[in-house]
């Protein structure tokens, strides 16, 4: 019959009046053991201060760009799908930038860029990436620029669902 105090944890007295759970093993395992156990013990003070640290969501601002095909209404559907991918991102949608369809100045494009160089503000939120540029490849490139030059995050929501 097998000696199940050589196979379960039971506790022990160390001798500075604590005490802690033996573990099979090497001497310094069940060591280590007993030091993981004392520093997880609960500290005064510290009671409530998970509720106090309250995660504060990031400041973004999302990108419309529109094509000449899409109706009038659709920059709504569009910004309010922002609205839900900043919510499900635990982002704060502070602005929308919406470039309309028949522009050869993109005036929204530059003022999402100087928004971006602001401190408080991390992130943008668009669609797909064809909202960057409306040719291949140059979308991607633009994306690395935003990031690399405004320090901000991308986020680009799931393209299938994308409108």
């Amino acid at each position: 019959m097998r000696n199940l105090n050589s196979v379960v944890p039971h506790p022990v007295h160390d001798g500075t009046g604590e005490t802690c759970w033996d573990q099979p093993g090497t001497p310094e395992a069940a060591q280590t053991t007993r030091r993981l156990v004392r520093e997880a013990q609960p500290m005064e003070g510290l009671s409530g201060l998970a509720e106090e640290m309250t995660p504060t969501p990031l400041r973004a601002v999302g990108y419309i760009r529109l094509r000449p095909t899409d109706p009038p209404s659709h920059a709504d559907q569009l910004a309010e799908h922002l609205r839900e991918v900043a919510a499900r991102s635990w982002l704060e949608l502070i602005d929308i930038y919406t470039e309309p369809a028949h522009t050869h100045r993109r005036t929204a494009f530059g003022s999402l860029l100087r928004t971006l160089l602001s401190p408080d503000v991390h992130a943008v939120i668009i669609l797909a990436l064809w909202h960057l540029s409306e040719f291949d490849g140059i979308h991607r490139g633009i994306r690395m620029v935003i990031e690399k030059e405004t320090q901000s995050i991308v986020v680009v929501a799931d393209e299938e669902t994308a409108p």
